[in-house]
């Protein structure tokens, strides 16, 4: 591509080769002596160039002084810089020739530029200087001269303030811009908006074919521009699309609403995609790759400090709230993978570590202070964390411990907590409120209990009330109870004949000796009954069952009944 005086235009050339040309104001290398034949030192000549023109600030100064860029264009051959290239303090920017070659680019001392393939930079100082490129999407309004807010100081005092010096390779933003036109109380029919008033020369020249337009209707419109009437007075586009997220063939909107011209909804700095298909060779894409190398030593990169690196630094700069650093949209792949990392997750502050939500209802938090948030609240769910501690994958065990929660009501803490843990180690277990939960239960019941002492039961006068001897009828009935020695089925059925012998009561003979003496067994807290509902894979039953402590209880008071009678 070269420039074209006479016609004023860029023109690519018939073999491809560029060139760049800056009209009468030019610099070439060769015109001020470099050979070009890799064995000449051409760095006088590539100083000279430099030097040839003034040159000039290319963005506001901001009260920092600034020094002035110039074009310096180097054409196809070998050069060979023996030494710095002396630019008089300029800010070159070479446009070398995709088949220049410059043997010791180091000392270039200035911006390399080939175009379509490579910029290769010093930074220095602040903005566009600390940059290898900028790339910048403001409206028309905005005042193009700034620089890149790369150290972007206001005046020379701030930098006494801002302690960093920051250099960037690629350096992007966006404004978000209004609508190039705003067409109040336009008028449509199915193929043009008439603006109420017609549109001044100067605004058509802004409009391009291709431009959106979108209708400020209750479910917008919208449209390609086709073309435009020269006198202003109506737009065209190929058809209007009622834009409510379902595929439709064209429609007329109706009455008069206000007309977009080139709205932009949404706005990226940087967006990249890629791509497999079912011809790709590929069998591997990623997205974005940062790569990182940080030879000088161990940063603190999760705490700051003097030396750290981080591979991505999201900042808040405005006043409103962002709403999240990092988003994962749709199925089929892990929204966050972290592999042999010192720490998987680091926080400090003061707002919520991590927060999901999930049809608007919080399924996990993990607050600040350390406290947290788990389990849907929209829809009943069972909860569950499994634990791995074996070193087996799932294809050899699901988990080697689990910790699962189900149920629940209006109540706080009805849940169901389950463990499943071959041993559970602690100190003191205790319940949440006195003399309210048992421990085990019916359907559930412990094996065994290993104890030091025996357990203590609450015999506190104070908490007794209708304290009776025990009555001779009582008495009569526990005279016909039997004490027996038994084997447990269960028991049989796994140790067979090495099944070992216990001694015991019968709850049901008991039962049925209390009402052959009219007494009401369950009148009394020797004899028990518990009933359950299938659940957790527990078939529905019930079971009888016998409080041992008030057993011998009563038969130490039988026993001194009929001391009694024989003393008698």
């Amino acid at each position: 591509m070269r420039w074209n005086e006479t016609k004023d235009v860029w023109e690519v050339t018939a073999d491809g080769s560029q060139y760049f040309r800056l009209h009468n104001e030019e610099a070439n290398v060769k015109d001020f002596g470099a050979t070009g034949d890799g064995t000449t030192d051409d760095t006088s000549a590539f100083s000279a160039a430099a030097t040839y023109n003034e040159g000039a600030i290319t963005f506001d100064d901001n009260g920092i002084q600034r020094a002035p860029s110039v074009f310096v264009y180097v054409p196809e051959g070998t050069y060979n810089l023996g030494s710095l290239v002396d630019t008089g303090g300029r800010e070159v920017i070479w446009v070398v020739d995709r088949t220049a070659k410059i043997i010791n680019t180091q000392n270039l001392n200035g911006k390399l530029y080939r175009p379509g393939q490579r910029i290769s930079s010093i930074p220095y100082g602040t903005e566009d200087n600390a940059i290898g490129m900028a790339i910048r999407l403001y409206p028309d309004s905005y005042d193009h001269n700034n620089g890149a807010e790369i150290l972007g100081l206001t005046n020379e005092a701030q930098l006494s303030q801002y302690t960093d010096r920051d250099a960037v390779s690629v350096f992007a933003d966006i404004l978000g811009p209004p609508p190039t036109l705003t067409l109040s109380n336009a008028t449509y029919t199915a193929t043009t908006v008439v603006p109420a008033s017609a549109i001044s020369a100067s605004n058509l020249r802004k409009l391009r074919i291709g431009m959106v337009i979108d209708t400020a209707h209750a479910t917008k419109y919208s449209g390609f521009i086709t073309d435009w009437a020269s006198d202003g007075t109506s737009i065209t586009v190929e058809g209007w699309y009622l834009a409510n997220g379902t595929a439709q063939s064209a429609s007329t909107p109706s009455g008069s609403a206000t007309a977009y011209i080139n709205p932009f909804t949404k706005i990226w700095a940087h967006n990249a995609n890629v791509l497999l298909n079912s011809d790709s060779h590929a069998t591997a894409a990623t997205g974005f790759e940062l790569g990182i190398v940080d030879s000088k030593s161990n940063s603190t990169a999760a705490f700051g400090g003097d030396h750290y690196t981080w591979g991505f630094d999201a900042v808040n700069l405005g006043t409103g709230k962002v709403q999240a650093f990092f988003v994962a949209r749709g199925s089929g792949f892990v929204g966050l993978r972290v592999d042999n990392a010192d720490t998987a997750l680091y926080y400090r502050g003061t707002g919520n570590v991590i927060q999901s939500i999930r049809s608007n209802k919080t399924s996990a938090v993990i607050r600040s202070d350390g406290t947290m948030e788990l389990g849907r609240q929209d829809t009943a769910a069972t909860w569950y964390m499994d634990i791995h501690t074996s070193g087996n994958d799932e294809s050899v065990n699901d988990y080697d411990a689990r910790i699962e929660v189900s149920g629940g009501s209006t109540t706080d803490g009805t849940a169901n907590l389950t463990l499943y843990a071959n041993n559970t180690n602690t100190q003191t277990l205790r319940p949440r409120a006195d003399n309210s939960y048992t421990l085990g239960g019916a359907a559930r019941r412990w094996t065994q209990l290993f104890a030091a002492t025996a357990t203590i039961n609450t015999s506190d006068e104070r908490e007794k009330d209708l304290i009776l001897e025990i009555d001779e009828a009582l008495m009569q009935a526990w005279s016909q109870v039997q004490y027996v020695k038994f084997k447990f089925k269960d028991s049989i059925e796994t140790k067979g004949d090495g099944a070992r012998w216990h001694f015991g009561l019968v709850a049901q003979r008991v039962k049925e000796v209390f009402e052959d003496h009219g007494l009401d067994p369950f009148a009394y807290g020797i004899l028990c009954y518990d009933e359950w509902s299938s659940e957790d894979g527990i078939e529905a039953g019930n079971r009888y069952g016998i409080r041992y402590e008030e057993a011998l209880a009563l038969e130490c008071a039988y026993l001194r009944y009929k001391i009694n009678q024989l003393q008698n």
